[in-house]
């Protein structure tokens, strides 16, 4: 993992607050994937504490990139549901596993963007948009599109998920927001991973914009 300072926690049950329009919603079913994929390849001190570090490149909206590492706790979800190991076996077996990874990055995005960017997500964006999510600073629009990976098959595939991405939220849009999270990013030179994950605000280039 990326050497950071993790000085600050994110708290799964904090959704509804940091996203008033959409949190509640987020909170049904959402956080079980995240779950899931966080506890797929912790420690047991991470099991143990119900929370998980997460390196996040960030580029913000200021064009400046930077690493960062952060942590994700579900320990107050564990208090909310008192048989939360049922509750998971179950879901894990019910729920495919394209959808619980899809759904565990959205959630990331959720904790991710409110943090790094101050933005509420707003609302789903049309079909067709290019994008999955339509987010709100004071008064500035953007559109988020929100990609998740389980295992990648090499180091590469996160970046070309990230660059598939951008450039789909730009067919439809000037500028915007893209998350690609991936729940199990291969060290360098080890058999370990950790989880990763892209928050990069883009925008389309000055040559597009005039063609």
């Amino acid at each position: 993992m990326q050497q950071g300072i993790q000085d600050c926690v994110l708290d799964i049950c904090d959704l509804p607050t940091i996203h008033p329009l959409v949190g509640r919603a987020l909170m049904q079913g959402y956080p079980l994937s995240a779950v899931i994929r966080l506890s797929q390849f912790a420690t047991e001190s991470e099991l143990t504490s119900m929370s998980r570090p997460i390196s996040v490149n960030w580029r913000s909206r200021s064009g400046q990139t930077s690493e960062i590492v952060r942590s994700i706790s579900w320990a107050r979800l564990g208090q909310r549901i008192p048989e939360l190991e049922v509750e998971l076996d179950q879901y894990d077996g019910f729920k495919p596993e394209l959808e619980k990874t899809e759904d565990a990055a959205v959630l990331v995005m959720a904790l991710l963007i409110a943090h790094l960017e101050n933005v509420n997500i707003r609302r789903v964006c049309p079909i067709g948009s290019g994008a999955d999510y339509y987010c709100q600073i004071v008064t500035d629009g953007f559109n988020c599109e929100v990609s998740g990976i389980a295992v990648p098959k090499d180091r590469w595939r996160p970046r070309e998920r990230l660059s598939s991405k951008t450039d789909q939220l730009l067919g439809g849009a000037q500028c915007g927001f893209v998350s690609v999270t991936t729940f199990a990013f291969p060290n360098t030179g080890a058999t370990s991973s950790y989880v990763h994950s892209y928050m990069h605000f883009v925008t389309r280039p000055i040559s597009d914009e005039v063609q």
